[in-house]
């Protein structure tokens, strides 16, 4: 029972193993996420997970070529899907609320391979997210704890971005009120 030692090797080039990572990544989302999807960079969904399919009776669609096609902006209320193409910025960890309920998300830029943004992808992480994560939401609301955190300059290392309207917290070069998209300003 002698297993041949090239049968299952990575593969030798940077390219190939960035290329394996990737599907690897891909599939390992698709199959875990409770949802995914992908756009091209004029925002329309592209496609949509298996998992995904759940929430389209509550955002008001009966069948998947009904959502499938259209602006995200237009059929899924509050996505940021549209600043991650525009700006090329993940938005690794968010909180999404609209009429489909409250979710845990995650949007990544998809980039060809010059390295132009050419669409995102969307995975719904968990659903209902404040019940189960009442504990960290609460943290995160209290105003001492925002004093805190712009105090702490370790935590503004952090390298997870957390982004939820009632806790953004300021990037260092940005000014205060300034939006996440825009330039940074110069002192």
């Amino acid at each position: 029972m002698s297993a041949d030692p090239n049968e299952h090797v990575l593969p030798l080039s940077a390219d190939g193993v960035l290329k394996l990572a990737a599907q690897s990544m891909f599939d390992l989302f698709a199959q875990t996420a409770m949802g995914m999807m992908v756009v091209d960079r004029s925002h329309r969904i592209v496609w949509i997970s298996e998992g995904y399919k759940r929430f389209l009776p509550a955002l008001g669609f009966e069948r998947e070529g009904d959502f499938v096609g259209k602006r995200v902006e237009e059929v899924v209320p509050n996505t940021l899907m549209n600043q991650v193409i525009e700006t090329g910025r993940p938005i690794l960890v968010d909180l999404l609320t609209n009429k489909a309920g409250t979710f845990l998300v995650s949007r990544l830029p998809l980039r060809d391979d010059a390295g132009v943004v050419i669409g995102a992808v969307g995975l719904v992480l968990m659903d209902h997210p404040e019940s189960t994560m009442q504990p960290l939401m609460t943290k995160f609301s209290r105003p001492a704890a925002r004093a805190g955190r712009r105090a702490a300059p370790a935590r503004r290392a952090a390298p997870a971005q957390v982004h939820d309207r009632q806790l953004h917290r300021r990037q260092p070069g940005r000014a205060r009120g300034q939006a996440p998209g825009a330039p940074r300003r110069r002192h």
